[in-house]
């Protein structure tokens, strides 16, 4: 289950990521899920 603290700080950390190393795309989900 993903907590809510852990998605808040990787937002924080998009929010804060520098120009030159701009995400697109994110995709958040717990370790050993399969996608």
């Amino acid at each position: 289950m993903k907590k809510p603290a852990d998605i808040a700080r990787t937002y924080l950390a998009l929010k804060d990521q520098p120009r030159s190393t701009w995400t697109h795309e994110l995709d958040l989900g717990p370790m050993g899920e399969a996608f």
